[in-house]
């Protein structure tokens, strides 16, 4: 489900993105010093309050989603994976954000179906499409914690 190629295509997009997000702010900034430097008050505040807003704004809309999303990437690709073998007893048609990654859950059943001890909540990425799962299908999933890192159809 996950390569290598996925987690380097989103550290170039990462880089991309910061640059994009934060040369605006610097130059705002810069502005401000310059400002600052020629004795004008208000708006070297002015300059430095939005160069502040912008930078903020850049890392918390832009920049920190695609970090939790390579954070998520790493996870799949290098963690202690958990292997399952059961039947899909339900999947979520509305994504829920977990740890910054939207996911949609799914209940998968290890064992009796009818004993909820034996069912397992898991995340399958909302990033990438969603398979042609049925309720009753018999899966193999690997998972990194809860989130699923690839799976197959039994």
């Amino acid at each position: 489900m996950y390569q290598e190629k996925d987690l380097e295509a989103l550290n170039r997009e990462i880089k991309i993105t910061r640059l994009k997000a934060y040369i605006p702010a610097a130059l705002l900034i810069a502005g401000g010093i310059a400002a600052f430097i020629l004795r004008s008050k208000y708006v070297t505040i002015a300059l430095f309050i939005l160069g502040g807003i912008l930078f903020i704004f850049s890392a918390d809309m832009l920049v920190s989603p695609l970090k939790a999303y390579r954070r998520h990437l790493r996870n799949a690709l290098s963690s202690d994976q958990k292997e399952y073998t059961g039947v899909l007893k339900q999947m979520g048609d509305n994504a829920v954000e977990r740890e910054g990654v939207m996911y949609y859950p799914l209940c998968l059943n290890v064992g009796d179906p009818d004993e909820e001890e034996d069912d397992r909540l898991l995340y399958y990425d909302a990033n990438i499409p969603r398979p042609a799962w049925q309720l009753g299908d018999h899966l193999y999933i690997r998972s990194s914690a809860r989130y699923v890192s690839d799976w197959k159809k039994l």
